[in-house]
């Protein structure tokens, strides 16, 4: 369980800077968060299917991770967008 959980929080930090890919700047916030959800429930059917536990390290680790990290960095993209002078200021 340990080397899932370290597994999908690496991945979920490096899939964080992916949103500054270009092509996904000019996304939708909206659309990157209904992507990523749709993604992430295809993700839990496919780990049903998991016929090892390596499978299913690699699933859970890395593809979930990915979208949970893009999932999470689309609303604070939006903001960034939208208060582009307070980043990180009171």
């Amino acid at each position: 369980m340990a080397l899932i959980q370290t597994l999908t929080v690496i991945v979920l930090t490096l899939s964080m800077y992916l949103v500054n890919l270009p092509f996904l700047q000019r996304v939708s916030s909206r659309l990157t968060t209904v992507f990523c959800v749709i993604c992430t429930c295809i993700v839990y059917l496919v780990l049903s299917l998991a016929k090892t536990y390596t499978m299913y390290v690699l699933i859970y680790g890395v593809a979930f991770g990915c979208f949970i990290g893009l999932g999470y960095m689309a609303p604070m993209k939006n903001c960034y967008s939208h208060i582009p002078n307070r980043k990180g200021t009171r």
